[in-house]
């Protein structure tokens, strides 16, 4: 499916109900969902990840706040939105095109530079508090 970003932004934030599982409680009568990132809302007590503008939720015990998007770039370790985009099949619309020999035909970009390493500073960094206690003397 070809979409510009914000379609396709959209799109995955939609997404999160059905992917997602829902917590017990509801706040303010809306539904929240088990916190992808601490679990939180999974047990008897807690209120799982819940959104007051209906697309950026918060969790309030880990501190996780954004869309759905923001939460597949944590489970995936990735800033590049075009990755997740391209886990649900979705192609971009504005890809741009470069001049050639084709006499007008367009061409889609290709991969010369080879890719970058990850960086999971930021993975770790979330992580820290976790294995913070933990002592290997």
């Amino acid at each position: 499916m070809t979409l510009t970003r914000e379609q396709a932004r959209e799109y995955v934030n939609s997404l999160l109900p059905t992917e997602l599982k829902r917590a017990k409680k509801t706040v303010n009568g809306k539904n929240t969902y088990i916190c992808p990132e601490c679990g939180n809302g999974s047990g008897s007590d807690g209120d799982g990840i819940c959104t007051r503008d209906g697309s950026h939720y918060k969790c309030f015990k880990c501190g996780f706040y954004g869309d759905y998007l923001d939460i597949l770039k944590n489970r995936h370790v990735t800033d590049n939105e075009g990755e997740i985009f391209a886990r649900y099949n979705i192609m971009l619309d504005n890809i741009r095109t470069c001049p050639s020999s084709n006499h007008g035909q367009s061409a889609l970009p290709t991969q010369s530079q080879p890719e970058q390493p990850v960086d999971y500073t930021y993975f770790f960094y979330r992580r820290k508090k976790t294995y913070s206690a933990v002592r290997l003397d």
